[in-house]
């Protein structure tokens, strides 16, 4: 169960900030261009796993070029278990 929800947990961040972002370059006129730097993020809940309700967090820093393209990482810790994952976006 806990895989489900990592995922779910992780499609949904990047659709947080993308939808923030584009919200963001619609008031100010943004574009790619400007969309440069790096960024952080945090996470944290709970999640189910063998029937039990355990802690989740996730902290994620992601850096934009300004070319569309974002990579990073994140980390997470599910009730202890600490992994981290890259990520590549373009």
């Amino acid at each position: 169960m806990i895989g489900g929800f990592k995922g779910a947990i992780n499609t949904m961040v990047r659709a947080l900030v993308f939808l923030g972002l584009t919200a963001l370059a619609q008031a100010q006129g943004c574009s790619n261009a400007t969309y440069s730097g790096t960024y952080f993020y945090v996470v944290t809940g709970t999640t189910s796993a063998s029937g039990s309700t355990v802690p989740y967090a996730q902290l994620g820093k992601l850096t934009a070029d300004g070319n569309g393209n974002l990579s990073g990482s994140y980390w997470q810790n599910t009730n202890g278990v600490i992994t981290q994952v890259p990520v590549t976006e373009t």
